[in-house]
């Protein structure tokens, strides 16, 4: 992901942070069971707007296809 266009120039380098929260669901396995995948992740880009670092915490959750959401 490049984001150089939206940072201000600067003599130093700076680096920006971005937290999300996120939820998605997805069909896993061969038994046909569902997963609700949540989470929370962090990313930090460098100056020139390349992701430098992410972290990433993911929970999946067994759903019945009745409660899917998405």
């Amino acid at each position: 992901m490049i984001c150089a266009d939206f940072f201000p120039k600067r003599e130093k380098p700076i680096y920006i942070t971005k937290a999300l929260k996120f939820i998605g669901e997805m069909y896993h396995d061969q038994t046909g069971q569902w997963y609700r995948a949540y989470g929370n992740e962090n990313w930090e880009f460098d100056e020139r707007g390349f992701m430098k670092k992410r972290y990433a915490s993911i929970n999946d959750l067994p759903i019945d296809q009745a409660d899917r959401r998405l």
